[in-house]
Order: C-alpha cells, then structure tokens, then sequence
C-alpha cells in the first residue's frame, strides 16, 4: 500500500549522503585540507570525535567520496564494530578494493601484499575506532609507508574525547588533525531536519511546530541530530499506520516515548562483551566509584575497567557525578538511561 506520508524513505537511513552539508562548514574546510596534502604525499593521520549524531561521518564519507573521484585515491570506509581486528580491517579493504580472497584464507602480510599490487596509496575511514581490538592498529596504519611499502592515510571517527590515550603511546605525536565536532544548536537542527522533511515527506504533511518539537528533543540529547532523523521518521510512521494525511503532534509525542524505551537496548548492542559486563555491573550498583566497579569486574585488569569506563562515557552510556560524603568528595557513576 503506498504511503500518503512517506515520499522518500531513503533519506532517513544513516548510509544516505546529502548532496549539500549543512552547518558543518569549517569542519568540511579542514579536513578536506587534510587530504588536499596527502593527495601530494603528506601524511594523513586525522581523529574526528564530538557526541554521536554530529556529522562526523557524514562529513567525512562526503568529503572521502569527492576526494577520491577528484585524485583518483581509493578511499574505503570500515566500522570498527563490524571488525575490528588487523586482519578483518584489512580483508575488508582488500575486499573493497575488488582483490579476491582464497577461501582457505590468508593472513595480514599475504593480503597487504595484494592491495599493494593494485594500489600503492589510499584512505581508510575507520568509525567507531574506539572499538579497535588492537591498541596499535592505527601506529601500524601511520607507519605503513615505512614499515610496508604501502602508502595509507586514516581518518579515525570517534564518540570519545580522550580516544588517542587508550591507543599506542607513540600515536598522539603522529596525529596531523585533531577534529572536534560539537553539538548542533536548536536551530541548526531544525533546518537538517527541515531539509530531510521536505526530502522524504509529502508535502503538507508536517508543520513548523512538528519541526520545531523533534528538535528539541533532540537539542536535550546533546544535538544528536541522529536522533532527531529517527524520531521524524517513526512519527510519520505512527501517523501512516492510522491512515492519516499529516503528522501531528501526538504522533511525535509516541514515538518519542517507543525512541526513549528503545535507547538503552538498542545501545548494549553496540557494546563489546567487556564493556556490556562493565555497565551491568554499574547498573546493579547504587552509585559506585571506580573502585568499586573494578573490585566487581575481577579478575579483569583495573586499568581495563578504567579504559572501558573511560570509553562508556566517551559513548554517553554512563555518567559520572561528584558526591559529598563524609571522607570527602569522590566521583560515582551510573547508566544513562535518557540516552
């Protein structure tokens, strides 16, 4: 049955690409600085990090995409929560690249050594870096000129602001680019959803003040434009499925209510194993500090469990609190159950 709301679903999903960004100017500028001088054999070693849901792979899969039809550089996009191993990354660039793969399978020399007969330059985008199984996967990938004969530059996209310290210690020296991506205001909001409104939706089927509430929940969830995207198009799903002809307000307001209980679950999926027994362990805990958290994840390594608490409030999927109590003022956390 054809839709009398929805248009163009395409526009909604996270792999669809604007043909114009908006309000992501000046990080567009940078970074496409960034590759203009590894396009003439400079190195090529960028971190983009912000809060999820601020462009920051859009950005660069935009940016990557003229890039490569421009300079002729191959340029290819991995999710470090899909693999995150040397050996997966680079069969995935392989398979990327169009290099066929024995079945028996080979390992990451045997495949370098492939790609190297069909490029000797190129770009990896790697999101979610964060979830690397390998510390020094990206001091590899910096040296690789050196080390391999193969020329490759990064582009790691990360939710975590001190994402370089849980990498190799000799990588932060190699950065070229650090990126930071902040949150959209209200009203940049507005006008990305705006424009996917007009995009996706048929005409008259949604209003300035329809706009105007799906962004603002998501300005409360640190400018998660993401959010904002999903919550439009659940609303007009609502307001499809009772046969209306535009949405309204009620409908947004019970998407919100299905988004919000779907958050926190949807989110564990995306976790590691590890860092899954971290927040249950936190959950089932009234306000523990870090040493609690580490006497209860034993045997694991106390700095581990300091690095996946460190990561899981990089993600916003716990908080942190200063408390006053008698011995003083310590830090507890808790699970971020708006988010």
């Amino acid at each position: 049955m054809e839709s009398s709301i929805l248009r163009n679903s395409e526009v909604f999903e996270d792999s669809y690409l604007p043909s114009d960004i908006l309000h992501r100017e000046k990080e567009i500028k940078d970074l496409s600085s960034e590759l203009e001088m590894f396009s003439r054999s400079y190195p090529l070693r960028a971190v983009v990090y912000g809060p999820p849901g601020t462009g920051k792979t859009t950005v660069a899969k935009y940016i990557m995409q003229s890039f490569s039809n421009y300079h002729g550089i191959k340029s290819i996009y991995v999710n470090s929560l899909l693999s995150n191993s040397k050996l997966s990354i680079l069969s995935g660039v392989a398979d990327s690249l169009g290099i066929m793969m024995p079945r028996r399978g080979i390992g990451s020399d045997e495949i370098i050594s492939r790609i190297k007969e069909k490029e000797k330059r190129l770009v990896i985008i790697i999101d979610e870096a964060d979830s690397l199984k390998e510390k020094d996967f990206l001091y590899y990938i910096a040296k690789s000129k050196e080390t391999i004969g193969l020329e490759m530059g990064f582009v790691a996209i990360t939710n975590v602001p001190g994402f370089l310290s849980l990498t190799d210690a000799r990588l932060p020296a190699l950065i070229t680019k650090r990126m930071e991506f902040k949150p959209y205001s209200p009203s940049e909001i507005r006008d990305i959803i705006l424009e996917r409104a007009k995009k996706g939706l048929m005409p008259g089927t949604f209003n300035e003040e329809i706009i105007g509430k799906i962004a603002g929940f998501a300005a409360r969830h640190l400018g998660n434009v993401r959010l904002a995207i999903y919550l439009l198009l659940l609303s007009a799903k609502k307001a499809d499925r009772d046969g209306k002809n535009a949405i309204s307000l009620e409908d947004v307001d019970r998407a919100k209510e299905d988004l919000v209980s779907s958050m926190l679950s949807k989110t564990i999926t995306k976790l590691s194993e590890d860092e899954k027994k971290v927040m249950e362990s936190i959950e089932s805990m009234s306000f523990p500090t870090s040493s609690d958290i580490e006497k209860r994840m034993e045997p694991m390594a106390s700095r581990t469990v300091r690095d996946h608490i460190k990561t899981l409030i990089g993600k916003e999927y716990i908080l942190s609190d200063d408390i006053m109590t008698k011995e003083g003022k310590k830090r507890v956390f808790r699970v971020n159950y708006k988010f």
